[in-house]
């Protein structure tokens, strides 16, 4: 029984990465990071006073014009629970100050 779970799991994974793939190539899209790179991008946050808010938009996700309407009072979660997957990420805004 656990393995057919997984197997679900795992199916359902692969599916929303090829619909992932294919928007990227129907928008001739170019990727700028990889594993790596978002690795030592939350090091880096990891290593400041504070982590920055940010606003973060998946490539399957409705176009939106997101930006910081007023002055912020939270921390971001820059945890890898919370980016993942990270070849679904479009793009990522960071507010670098906090009130």
């Amino acid at each position: 029984m656990m393995g057919e779970k997984m197997e679900y799991i795992n199916d359902q994974n692969q599916k929303y990465k090829n619909k992932v793939i294919e928007e990227i190539n129907r928008r001739q899209m170019i990727s700028y990071m990889n594993d790596t790179k978002w690795t030592e991008l939350r090091k880096g946050i990891g290593e400041l006073l504070f982590p920055p808010p940010y606003e973060m938009k998946y490539v399957l996700e409705e176009s939106q014009d997101i930006r910081f309407n007023s002055d912020v009072w939270y921390w971001g979660d820059w945890s890898e629970e919370t980016m993942r997957p990270y070849y679904a990420i479009e793009w990522v805004k960071s507010q670098t100050e906090i009130y």
